[in-house]
């Protein structure tokens, strides 16, 4: 009975650990995530002078990595790359109560790292320094010489109620970290939110651009500065928006190429 008793209990806990931690890199898990950052964003509303940040890491062209090394070195390097993030993380100063396993796999490339009890909310951007110092080092997986860079977001946990609002920002700055080039963090602010839903109620008015006959073309001439004669013309598109009035290229046709809009507009 007491061998019967001994197995349950390990089992018991086999099923505990891979609820909340990943079986690749042996991190926690979103889940455990989302549990610590609910006692963190309640402390903060609790304790003035509590801070917290979220760092959000996206490894930049690992779906390069993937499919020129194979699968198997990329799970090797997301291994390497938990080690990594464990080792930096180990060694800092600026936490006075760091939260124990800090870092989290949260998707097949994203990480997160939860800075819990900062001295002072401007140390996030150290660790992000720090973090992105770490990985730029090669890394050595069998044959191949990988080197990683992470693009990365900040949310400073204060004013929030819920956890998820936290990731949701995260989220919004990583897009804006990626969109200013490779290997860069940004620190979110409540105008990437508004831009992020700007850019969604856009995206859906654009999917119904043609079935409401919206576009138009301008034609702008060609003018030989030679002869000063009109030698052809430029077809422009516009959008007349019923709300916003003439919305520029400028706007849309980023967001038209990257849903594949572009296709049918074209």
């Amino acid at each position: 009975m007491a061998t019967t008793a001994c197995l349950r209990q390990d089992e018991l806990e086999r099923m505990v650990d891979h609820a909340f931690h990943d079986p690749l890199t042996h991190l926690s898990n979103r889940t455990m995530m989302i549990e610590r950052l609910a006692q963190c964003v309640l402390r903060a509303r609790q304790q003035h002078d509590y801070h917290f940040a979220v760092l959000f890491l996206d490894l930049d062209n690992f779906k390069v990595i993937n499919d020129s090394l194979g699968h198997r070195i990329g799970d090797q390097l997301l291994h390497e790359m938990g080690k990594h993030l464990q080792t930096c993380l180990g060694t800092l100063d600026c936490a006075s109560r760091p939260t124990t396993d800090p870092s989290v796999r949260v998707g097949d490339d994203e990480f997160i790292v939860l800075l819990d009890g900062l001295k002072d909310p401007a140390d996030a951007g150290l660790v992000a320094n720090r973090i992105h110092q770490t990985l730029a080092k090669p890394a050595r997986i069998g044959e191949h010489e990988v080197v990683a860079t992470v693009s990365m977001s900040i949310v400073l946990g204060h004013n929030y109620d819920d956890p998820n609002e936290i990731l949701r920002d995260a989220d919004t700055a990583l897009y804006q970290a990626k969109a200013s080039g490779k290997g860069h963090y940004q620190i979110f602010n409540k105008a990437m939110r508004e831009a992020a839903v700007t850019r969604l109620q856009l995206e859906n008015d654009l999917r119904k651009v043609l079935d409401r006959n919206q576009l138009s073309l301008r034609y702008q001439p060609i003018v030989s500065l030679a002869t000063g004669k009109i030698e052809g013309f430029e077809v422009l598109v516009r959008w007349e928006h019923p709300q916003r009035g003439v919305i520029s290229p400028v706007q849309f046709i980023p967001i038209a190429e990257a849903t594949g809009l572009i296709v049918p507009i074209g």
